[in-house]
């Protein structure tokens, strides 16, 4: 649905700083919650003792594999935590 917003330039300041306050908020958790996630996933998560480990000139692409996954892990913590734009249940479009 398009949302029209019959308000003079002040309040269309105030939604514009709100979307930006709430992208940068979003934007750092997502950081925050990634790096932590990246970081710490090996003591979090360890390799069983004995398994197949990949040959060396796999692990850079396995590196970037878990660096997406740790990313993806932030948007979904930020998303989770209502800062992102749409994940604010059904009153912010039904409403």
């Amino acid at each position: 649905m398009l949302h029209v917003q019959a308000s003079s330039a002040t309040g269309a300041t105030h939604a514009s700083r709100a979307f930006r306050v709430r992208w940068i908020a979003g934007a750092l958790i997502t950081v925050v919650f990634g790096a932590t996630t990246f970081g710490l996933g090996r003591q979090i998560w360890p390799t069983p003792v004995g398994a197949a480990q990949p040959p060396s000139g796999l692990v850079p692409f396995f590196i970037g594999l878990s660096a997406v996954e740790s990313v993806l892990f932030g948007m979904a913590s930020a998303s989770s935590s209502s800062v992102i734009e749409g994940s604010r249940g059904p009153t912010s479009r039904f409403g």
